[in-house]
């Protein structure tokens, strides 16, 4: 057995070694951030959102079993933030698209970085469109890579469903950012 695997490592912090949850914060803080993000494209909230999970990963560190996977526990705790974030802000759930270019990374060339922008603009005006819960699986699957098995866990839907989903998502995505690129 690894011993820096998920699993090892959340027996440690059961067992009060609570340095080993600073290894698994490094290990998906981006993770998380990217799931927020993506949902939100808001940056600070986003932050805010990583260290709630970590902090809640803490507090109910009891209730992993090791029987599924920590990335799908943590991510039923991300899930249970991200809607607990809407509902409180429901008024504000929605950002400027200008919010989103915050994040994106330097390019060598300036007229690779103006090219990179619009397409990222058109990328998550698309996805903003989208419904919340189409949006989310989207995230999960493609951008975070989780299996369908473990978002099905996550979420309680059957996996055959969120397959549907997620592909009649990225259809329309396809069309709505198609349509603007034209």
């Amino acid at each position: 057995m690894d011993i820096l695997s998920d699993k090892v490592l959340m027996e440690k912090v059961q067992n009060g070694q609570v340095d080993a949850l600073s290894l698994l914060y490094e290990r998906y803080k981006k993770v998380l951030y990217a799931y927020f993000y993506n949902n939100l494209g808001h940056n600070a909230n986003s932050e805010d959102l990583v260290q709630s999970v970590f902090y809640k990963v803490l507090k109910y560190k009891h209730q992993f079993s090791g029987s599924g996977t920590f990335k799908s526990w943590m991510f039923t705790i991300a899930r249970n933030a991200l809607i607990d974030f809407i509902r409180k802000n429901k008024a504000n759930s929605h950002y400027a698209v200008e919010d989103y270019s915050n994040q994106l990374k330097e390019a060598k060339r300036a007229d690779d970085r103006v090219l990179k922008l619009e397409d990222q603009k058109m990328l998550r005006e698309a996805l903003g469109q989208l419904d919340q819960n189409t949006r989310e699986l989207i995230v999960l699957v493609k951008l975070n890579e989780m299996k369908y098995r473990e978002v099905a866990e996550m979420t309680g839907m059957n996996e055959s469903t969120i397959k549907v989903k997620v592909f009649r998502g990225l259809k329309s995505l396809q069309t709505m950012y198609q349509t603007q690129k034209n």
